[in-house]
């Protein structure tokens, strides 16, 4: 059900010793059985930490590009969309 892009980007968060959880649109989504669009996590790792979790992305704050995911850093929330 969630992609494995989305599914390695949670556990490097965790591997790294942080909470990481989903949230929002994705969840309810996944709870009523429709496509998810984008992918949303939350994490207590403020955006420094996160950037040195994903050191070879191309930062252009607040952005962050990762491959084809879109990690967009805001209010200490981490909103990853998978860029199609």
């Amino acid at each position: 059900m969630i992609p494995e892009e989305v599914l390695s980007i949670y556990k490097k968060i965790e591997d790294a010793g942080f909470q990481v959880f989903f949230v929002g649109g994705s969840v309810r989504n996944l709870l009523l059985k429709r496509d998810v669009v984008d992918w949303d996590l939350t994490t207590n790792a403020i955006p420094d930490q996160i950037l040195k979790i994903f050191p070879n992305g191309l930062t252009v704050f607040p952005l962050l590009w990762q491959k084809k995911i879109l990690i967009k850093l805001r209010h200490w929330t981490l909103l990853i969309k998978l860029i199609l």
